[in-house]
């Protein structure tokens, strides 16, 4: 941790304590049994009461996981991100043309082509992308006490002769079926936790699965009304 500095003063009790994590530490990535030995050895320094770093150890070793509920036992704010609000003009097109910067960002991908109402490519590629997904949220929020709603299914579509899209030939289209992920993955060694969620779960599309990064840059952005297939690249 860095970036602040504890002082008896300022930092007598188990809240002032975990509030000065927070500023030091703003990303969380440090776990609950990491938070008590930091305190342990801050107590020893400034001579704080004992009692305070036992409570450390019943809140944060025994009872809690991680920093997230502690900061949440003692009315602080939250470590929960919720990706919808922090992307919001992205995921809320209005009925005029917008102008959007969609920073790159990583993803859960799985790539396949063909129709994606009949293929079982598609099928198979949702079907094993949100059991990583979850498997990917559990491991970051051990690591790192950050707890986050998964994200919707987003799609790329292209095709290698483009007026596939005018005749509607979905049987040549090709696609990347994802997931967004937030900046903690790349935290939890993603590839071993997908690579685990495959074996324990025995997904059909999982040899496809990976994390890559993907952003638009600058872009325009419409709502689409109407069915998916009349919505075109």
């Amino acid at each position: 941790m860095t970036g602040a500095c504890c002082t008896k003063s300022t930092c007598d009790d188990l809240a002032g304590f975990v509030e000065w994590v927070i500023v030091s530490d703003p990303d969380a990535s440090i776990k609950g049994s990491v938070l008590y030995v930091t305190y342990r050895d801050w107590a020893s320094r400034e001579g704080v009461n004992a009692w305070s770093a036992r409570a450390v150890n019943e809140a944060v070793v025994e009872r809690m996981d991680g920093v997230a509920k502690v900061k949440s036992a003692l009315g602080l704010s939250s470590l929960n991100i919720d990706l919808k609000k922090t992307y919001r003009p992205h995921y809320t097109a209005g009925d005029e043309v917008d102008i959007v910067d969609v920073p790159v960002r990583p993803y859960l991908m799985i790539d396949g082509e063909g129709d994606p109402n009949t293929s079982q490519a598609y099928a198979d590629a949702v079907a094993t992308l949100y059991p990583l997904a979850y498997a990917l949220r559990k491991a970051i929020k051990e690591a790192s006490g950050t707890a986050y709603t998964v994200m919707p299914l987003e799609g790329l579509w292209w095709a290698d002769d483009m007026s596939a899209f005018r005749t509607g030939d979905k049987s040549a289209w090709r696609w990347a079926a994802m997931i967004c992920q937030p900046k903690e993955v790349s935290e939890v060694a993603p590839d071993e936790v997908i690579r685990e969620a495959i074996d324990r779960k025995g997904l059909p599309s999982g040899g496809l699965a990976r994390i890559e990064t993907f952003g638009d840059g600058l872009a325009a952005q419409i709502l689409h009304v109407g069915p998916y297939s009349e919505e075109g690249p």
